[in-house]
């Protein structure tokens, strides 16, 4: 348990620090170009670095509320799975990004650092099939998932409301989407939006902390808001709660996801 509780605090640490850096590295090219727009993007984040650094405090000094083995998924007995090809089964995107993606879901949420880790489990064949799809955010988690035919295509880390402005709870649609979405509340850039309520809620890529820190929106890492854009078409269900998963995981698919190795 200490070993997984030092992985913890390992990773808040290091999500910190490169939000601090990026955040330093938008100042400086605001200032470098007199971007008003990234200035402000600027500003936000540091405004959310320090919002968010007394619950870092507290992650580095204590267990995570939830405990780790609520999230295990037990694993799957399935066929042996048929390879299609020995290269490497995720995009370059992830991969370049620090992505890790194993080819078995269970083995995913089983990890030391589920689901504090900023990785994303992707399903590259599930995402391209056709059939029912619906988006579960869990705020305890700080985590969301893709779900296609009640399988998992997708397994991402969120940042979502804090106290003062939490992000509602339970069942709302996509009703709009935009790549090139700028707040008209904050002034910034929210790339790839995909909005969720009439006031201004909805998901779209921006800094992923391990704590709740955004304004009420659903913050998602690029890697996991890009795939979800193209393949949650307007109209697709996004339920959010408190805690807890509300679909369960198809028995004996899990195991063989990742067989496609196209990315």
């Amino acid at each position: 348990m200490q070993v997984q509780d030092a992985r913890k605090a390992a990773a808040a640490v290091s999500s910190v620090v490169w939000s601090a850096l990026l955040t330093v590295m938008k100042f400086a090219v605001g200032l470098a170009t007199g971007s008003l727009g990234i200035l402000s993007e600027a500003l936000h984040s540091a405004l959310a670095l320090l919002a968010v650094m007394p619950l870092f405090l507290g992650a580095c000094t204590q267990q995570a509320s939830v405990p780790a083995r609520l999230y295990c998924l037990p694993q799957q007995a399935s066929a042996p799975v048929q390879r299609v090809s020995a290269r490497p089964l995720w995009t370059a995107s992830v991969q370049d990004a620090g992505g890790y993606v194993p080819d078995d879901y269970g083995a995913f949420t089983c990890m030391a650092s589920y689901p504090r880790t900023h990785k994303v489990w992707k399903d590259v064949t599930l995402l391209r099939a056709k059939g029912p799809r619906h988006v579960e955010i869990d705020l305890a988690r700080q985590r969301g998932r893709f779900i296609i035919n009640n399988r998992v295509a997708m397994d991402f880390p969120v940042c979502t409301g804090t106290a003062d402005k939490p992000t509602p709870t339970g069942n709302f649609r996509i009703s709009q989407k935009d790549v090139d979405h700028v707040s008209n509340i904050y002034d910034v850039p929210m790339p790839f939006f995909m909005r969720l309520t009439d006031y201004g809620i909805g998901l779209h890529v921006g800094d992923v902390f391990r704590s709740p820190a955004s304004h009420g929106c659903i913050r998602l890492t690029r890697d996991a808001c890009v795939p979800l854009y193209r393949h949650a078409p307007s109209g697709t269900r996004v339920t959010i709660r408190r805690s807890g998963w509300g679909t369960p995981v198809t028995a004996g698919a899990q195991g063989s996801q990742l067989a496609s190795a196209e990315g």
